[in-house]
């Protein structure tokens, strides 16, 4: 059911809704960047006098990021879906309301239309009524400048107070930068400490902040300003100790006997305090034990033999001796036997093996790497090769004293192994 003057009557509607949606949009950026920027000054100053730590500046950031995506959504996305008709929107009868309270004249005869429209199951005759009926209240409200109670200008008023903050940025930032520059550089990395603005400041003249486990590290640092400090401390571990003077602005600290990485800051005094510093301590690759198990050759009926964290041996000539060594912080072990390469294996993490048959007197020695230092740990250890010495015989001929033809053979034997037979051979000639 519907005529002409209705269909104009929905156009224009649709084209109010439209246009209060734009309405909303143009407010809506307008708010949320008077507000965000405003926010912004507020915490950039707020840190600019007070050098907050870094949990401050991080409930900062998140605070001021949480309240802009509000902002954003509820002044901006909120009705740029509206205006896609995607979400939940204003639809005709509601549009009627708001157009009613500023032309009271067509308020109810806007409603009847749209409630006219929607009678279905009746007669002809009084289809026919309502469309006449809703004919001519159309053409009455056709003559109301609708589209004219949303004024675009009506929101000069926030673009006015936008320019304030806007103003304060740009005044900021050609007379005195460092006023916003430098909180918002401490509001966005968060996660670091900066050192709070003094009338000196230190600097590390270490190229590297690195050292290796079980080794010592001089911290050099040299201060800068118009007013040096007598004193300087270094914070580490929830102590604090005294930094060693070595001229007018240079200072000096060891760490001895390192064990793992230090996060450290250096204050003096008063209230100085520096960024946190990082050492970083790198692990050596090192030997914490190893097994040997001796095979000896077979004609020795010598059984095998597992030995721990021995180091020189004796063994057989020919016999194959492995070694397991166990490692930590390690990627490769290099193994020397005499100066020539043994090829090892890797068979899991910080274990490694490698085998050889000693058929001579053999000088080995292993070093250890890892990806930050080569050959940071090293064994050595000689390996004796027993010879298969010949057997010894020792025999003595004793006559009988009352048979001259009847002979005595007394001796002795002896081998490193033993021996499984023995043989009397006489060679002579018969009488």
């Amino acid at each position: 059911m519907a005529t002409s003057n209705y269909h104009k009557i929905i156009d224009k509607l649709d084209a109010f809704i439209n246009k209060y949606y734009k309405n909303l949009i143009i407010k809506g950026l307008l708010y949320l960047f008077l507000v965000s920027l405003s926010l912004f000054i507020l915490l950039a100053i707020s840190e600019y006098f007070g050098h907050f730590n870094s949990m401050i500046r991080t409930i900062f950031f998140y605070t001021y990021l949480l309240f802009f995506l509000v902002l954003l959504v509820r002044f901006l996305l909120i009705p740029i879906l509206g205006l896609m008709r995607i979400s939940k929107h204003l639809n005709h009868q509601q549009a009627s309301k708001i157009i009613g309270k500023y032309f009271p004249e067509i308020n109810d005869k806007l409603s009847n239309i749209l409630q006219l429209s929607k009678i279905d199951n009746i007669s002809t005759d009084q289809q026919k009524l309502i469309e006449a009926g809703i004919e001519q209240k159309s053409k009455n409200i056709q003559t109301f400048p609708i589209l004219n109670i949303i004024d675009f200008r009506s929101n000069y008023r926030y673009a006015k107070y936008l320019l304030i903050p806007i103003g304060v940025i740009l005044i900021t930032w050609v007379s005195k930068p460092e006023l916003l520059e430098q909180p918002t550089n401490r509001l966005f990395l968060f996660q670091q400490e900066f050192e709070k603005p003094q009338a000196f400041h230190v600097v590390i003249l270490n190229k590297e902040l690195l050292s290796y486990e079980k080794e010592s590290f001089s911290l050099e640092v040299e201060v800068i300003g118009n007013e040096l400090p007598d004193k300087l401390y270094i914070h580490y571990h929830k102590s604090r100790f005294l930094l060693e003077k070595e001229s007018g602005n240079r200072f000096l600290y060891h760490f001895k006997n390192l064990r793992k990485s230090v996060d450290f800051t250096i204050s003096d005094e008063a209230d100085f305090k520096s960024k946190k510093y990082a050492l970083i301590v790198y692990p050596k690759a090192k030997f914490n034990g190893f097994e040997i198990k001796i095979i000896p050759p077979k004609y020795t009926l010598m059984k095998e033999n597992t030995l721990q964290n021995i180091g020189d041996i004796d063994v057989p000539i020919g016999s194959v001796v492995q070694w397991k060594i166990q490692t930590s912080h390690c990627d490769h072990i290099v193994v020397l036997k005499d100066a020539d390469y043994i090829e090892t294996e890797n068979i899991d993490v910080n274990h490694f093996v490698f085998t050889d048959t000693i058929i001579s007197n053999s000088k080995f020695k292993i070093y250890s790497s890892n990806k930050y230092i080569k050959n940071s740990d090293s064994i050595s250890w000689a390996v004796q090769a027993i010879k298969d010495e010949y057997p010894q015989i020792r025999m003595e001929v004793i006559a009988d004293s009352n048979n001259k033809n009847l002979l005595y053979f007394n001796g002795f034997i002896d081998d490193d192994y033993g021996f499984s037979a023995l043989q009397l051979v006489i060679d002579g000639e018969k009488k």
